[in-house]
């Protein structure tokens, strides 16, 4: 029979004893932390989905009633411009004096059309001018 050691048996069992001790604590808080971290990183994910949502949601609501303003501001305009254009289309003699109309030659040689409304004419000094 071999004699062994009582020294040398009580390091092989402290060993085969604490070593297992010691692995098995540490795999179980292992586990426990990747659950718990798996578990704080679905809680994390989840609010910030749900708050993005109510946020783009509020963000896209606000931004339609400030389209809708603006819109309903261009429709005011156009209601204007559309009654205005009725008003001249009636009797656009009314609006402008078409038999008032001047032209000015200026010293450079360009002839203009003095300024009693309507539209501006400018013609330069190397067109040719016909009376109509």
């Amino acid at each position: 029979m071999n004699k062994i050691k009582l020294e040398k048996l009580i390091y092989k069992n402290y060993l085969k004893t604490a070593l297992t001790s010691i692995l098995f604590i540490e795999l179980v808080l292992i586990i426990i932390y990747f659950n718990a971290s798996n578990n704080m990183i679905k809680t994390s994910m989840n609010f910030v989905l749900k708050d993005i949502n109510t946020n783009v949601s509020e963000i896209v609501q606000k931004e339609m009633e400030h389209i809708d303003l603006k819109f309903s501001k261009v429709e005011t305009i156009a209601k204007i411009l559309q009654n205005e254009h009725k008003v001249y289309f009636k009797d656009p003699h009314r609006h402008f004096n078409f038999n008032k109309i001047s032209f000015k030659r200026a010293s450079n040689g360009i002839l203009y059309k003095e300024d009693n409304g309507g539209s501006s004419v400018i013609v330069f000094n190397n067109q040719k001018l016909q009376e109509t």
